[in-house]
């Protein structure tokens, strides 16, 4: 009966992973232990959209949850809901409702896997999360929203790249608030860089490259990512004082 009942469409280890309960982490434990089978298995709770149960606990900000499911079933963090959506999906869509929650739920799906960040709705191209963060209208709070945007960049720059022209439209029709405008405007700088191999090696007055820049600026991770992806022999390259990119970074 554990095995088969439902609530409104629900497993017991949906609605633990839904909910906060004071015991859910070892309910889930072992639903888990007892039947492996649930953790991939879709609700039925609505018409159009079947859930996993990893994607509800990330959806609710539930990381106890999150990070046990994911101890006893990492391959969870690659399952599919009905419309191609995977768990990182559904840990964006948390800042709607608890942003502080969705930072930390993505920093544990990072952390588990980083491949994640390159992840795209049922295939659609370029239909990353770090779009999805960029373009929901509403986010509670938007230095939450802002730090899951740095993380999701750092983790997969190529998505700037990669869906360049629909960050560009964004900026054109005001699509995004301030402050995400500004950070995707100075990402969009880096990624011009990076994809001009001429200019990644080209060397200023004082020796310095677009890296060494990049550096003295304390670009994000991921800006540095593409600049060194770019030519990875400029990690190497000494400015006039003698200092490498790797000098620069260790005096910030």
């Amino acid at each position: 009966m554990v095995r088969y009942v439902r609530w409104d469409g629900m497993s017991l280890l949906h609605y633990a992973a839904s909910n906060h309960l004071p015991r859910a982490v070892e309910v889930c434990r072992l639903l888990i232990q007892a039947f492996r089978g649930l953790v991939l298995e879709l609700d039925e709770s609505t018409d159009d959209l079947y859930l996993q149960p990893l994607h509800t606990a990330c959806h609710r900000g539930n990381l106890p949850v999150v990070e046990c499911i994911l101890d006893m079933h990492p391959d969870a963090i690659r399952g599919e809901s009905s419309d191609g959506s995977f768990p990182i999906h559904y840990a964006v869509h948390a800042l709607t409702r608890t942003p502080q929650a969705a930072v930390e739920v993505v920093k544990n799906l990072l952390s588990v896997d980083p491949s994640v960040a390159s992840q795209e709705v049922n295939g659609i191209t370029n239909a990353y999360p770090l779009i999805n963060v960029c373009v929901m209208p509403n986010v509670l709070s938007w230095n939450a929203g802002l730090e899951v945007i740095k993380l999701l960049y750092n983790a997969y720059p190529e998505a700037i790249v990669n869906a360049e022209e629909i960050f560009r439209r964004g900026i054109d029709i005001s699509h995004f608030v301030d402050a995400v405008r500004d950070f995707i405007n100075e990402q969009l700088r880096y990624a011009t860089q990076a994809s001009n191999l001429q200019l990644v090696r080209t060397q200023d007055g004082n020796g310095r490259l677009p890296l060494h820049h990049a550096l003295e600026e304390v670009a994000p991770w991921g800006a540095i990512k593409l600049l060194v992806q770019a030519d990875p022999a400029t990690l190497q390259i000494p400015d006039s004082e003698g200092s490498l990119p790797l000098h620069i970074a260790a005096s910030k």
